[in-house]
């Protein structure tokens, strides 16, 4: 019978598939533990390849954390252009409420309790009142299926105005345990509210995507080759009350280390320097 390991009590870090969508998970999970991490998030842009939708990839996953000793933390949505629970066609966004809800299963059959779910962002401002309406009714039919399966959704924030308007929206009218936000640190740089954020939702952040970015792009870097003041920001940080995992959501794609595991190395190494500012 798996078993979960215990968590303790104090700020954990933790690591994003994301980091690579060449390598499977078997391989993953092993450079993840060498680097020293225990907490893992599958990603949702990959969601095929995580295999979470799926009770032979569950079980797999299971296998590969119990033989490694790492937990699963949370799990992110699935996300694609055909997966969209604001879609103005009816049939998509029903389809896409129950695959939302399988994700939501997948994380009580994997033994977390956090989704984290990223809105779409690929819609003008003109759609935006309808977007509202629509992610408004999938949502009414999710947030209580996710309640009965004790399980908390960690809505994202994102870059594009009238997504971020979305976004904002949703998280006003969802004001119960269940939902609750998802601080994106690379999203909230690009558009210039990394700390005007903090002030807005500190209350409310139940995850967080840790990664940096020069201010322009989405890069998703390791903290310190971009342009956040990350002593800045981790001291405005220290300030919200946050209590989950620093989760780290990085990728290769823009960094100076393309080896996997030098790669997770240096996660692992900045992501202590961070909490190392935090406990300062």
């Amino acid at each position: 019978m798996y078993r979960f390991m215990q968590r303790v009590q104090r700020m954990e870090l933790a690591i994003s598939t994301t980091f690579s969508f060449d390598l499977p998970f078997k391989e993953m999970a092993l450079m993840i533990k060498q680097a020293g991490f225990l907490l893992v998030s599958l990603s949702g842009g990959d969601y095929e390849r995580s295999g979470y939708l799926t009770a032979a990839g569950r079980e797999h996953i299971r296998d590969v954390c119990q033989r490694e000793g790492i937990v699963i933390d949370s799990i992110h949505a699935p996300l694609s252009g055909s997966i969209d629970i604001s879609h103005l066609d009816s049939g998509v966004r029903e389809d896409s409420v129950q695959i939302m809800k399988k994700a939501v299963y997948a994380c009580s059959e994997l033994g977390c309790s956090l989704l984290i779910m990223h809105l779409s962002n690929r819609f003008s401002e003109q759609d935006l009142c309808s977007r509202i309406v629509n992610a408004r009714h999938s949502l009414e039919e999710l947030v209580p299926y996710a309640r009965e399966k004790k399980i908390r959704i960690a809505v994202e924030n994102l870059i594009a105005p009238a997504a971020n308007s979305l976004f904002r929206t949703m998280v006003q009218e969802n004001k119960g345990a269940t939902v609750g936000v998802c601080f994106d640190t690379s999203h909230a740089h690009v558009v210039k509210e990394l700390f005007s954020f903090m002030g807005d939702y500190g209350s409310r952040i139940i995850a967080v995507h840790i990664s940096d970015n020069k201010g322009m792009l989405d890069d998703h870097m390791l903290p310190y080759e971009g342009s956040i003041d990350w002593p800045q920001f981790m001291s405005g940080f220290s300030r919200i009350g946050y209590s989950g995992s620093f989760l780290l959501e990085v990728e290769m794609r823009e960094s100076m280390f393309k080896d996997p595991q030098a790669f997770l190395n240096q996660a692992y190494s900045r992501g202590s320097r961070l909490l190392r500012l935090l406990k300062g």
